[in-house]
């Protein structure tokens, strides 16, 4: 059994520590949903539009994505 100081036993008879476990869980759920929800909205939303738009971060192009840029704008012109 856990040793508790007389004064926390009296308050555990007495019913008083009732409210600040159920302020403390209610706060741990709370922290625990928010967490849960803000990681989902990562996911789908930040996660999704980096992936997307990956090529436009990419400030380096390779000479293969060069060459069909510039026989691109060749074949339009001409």
């Amino acid at each position: 059994m856990m040793y508790l100081s007389p004064r926390t036993q009296r308050m555990a008879q007495a019913g008083a520590l009732e409210k600040p476990i159920l302020i403390g869980i209610a706060v741990a759920v709370t922290v625990i949903v928010v967490s849960i929800i803000s990681v989902i909205v990562w996911f789908l939303f930040i996660r999704g539009r980096f992936s997307k738009g990956k090529r436009e971060f990419n400030l380096e192009i390779d000479e293969e994505e060069r060459d069909k840029m510039v026989e691109g704008e060749a074949g339009k012109a001409g």
